[in-house]
């Protein structure tokens, strides 16, 4: 699946936890049967998709928590949710100021907006074989992971996103670093 939908404030996780009943069963449910892709209800488009290993919790790129109980990660727009208390609890909301873009590919999920990147593998290892899973593959036929990641790590794009929470954990995490670093280099000094 390679979807991709227009800038805006976003919800990544389970539907289930935060659309209303009305959309996620009324709508969701019983017109388009809980399937995989891009839906437009109420005007706003949102796009969603199963995990590979069903019901569990998922990390993201920055350890970021998503607990998943119906066994689907979605990317719903704002404008679809009523309490958004409640999404906060069960999932994390983003900010993307370009155009996203939603790929899922064989239990990996990837959602890029510029230079925001996030990544989150739902794989069952137990269970994976590779050439029996369908991959998303770009023209060339190349997997859209390996178009999207390049071949090696420096290709990686590190994602910056609009949270003052994360945001000053980021921080706290970068002070603690620069003490201990410091505290390192002091000390081989001394010994030198």
């Amino acid at each position: 699946m390679n979807e991709y939908l227009e800038p805006g404030n976003y919800y990544l996780g389970d539907p289930c936890n935060v659309l209303h009943e009305k959309i996620f069963i009324g709508i969701f449910g019983n017109e388009y049967n809980y399937q995989n892709g891009k839906f437009n209800i109420n005007n706003t488009d949102f796009v969603v998709h199963n995990t590979h290993n069903g019901d569990g919790v998922y990390k993201d790129t920055r350890n970021r928590v998503y607990c998943i109980y119906s066994g689907l990660i979605g990317l719903i727009n704002l404008s679809l949710i009523d309490d958004l208390d409640l999404s906060k609890k069960n999932g994390h909301i983003f900010e993307f100021k370009n155009r996203v873009n939603f790929i899922y590919d064989a239990g990996l999920f990837y959602i890029k907006s510029g230079k925001k990147y996030i990544h989150i593998d739902t794989i069952n290892h137990n269970e994976y074989e590779s050439e029996l899973e369908d991959h998303c593959v770009n023209e060339e036929g190349e997997t859209i992971s390996k178009t999207l990641l390049g071949d090696s790590d420096d290709d990686f794009i590190e994602p910056s996103f609009n949270n003052e929470e994360e945001d000053n954990e980021d921080n706290e995490d970068n002070e603690e670093d620069n003490i201990k670093n410091n505290v390192k280099n002091n000390v081989f000094k001394f010994f030198k």
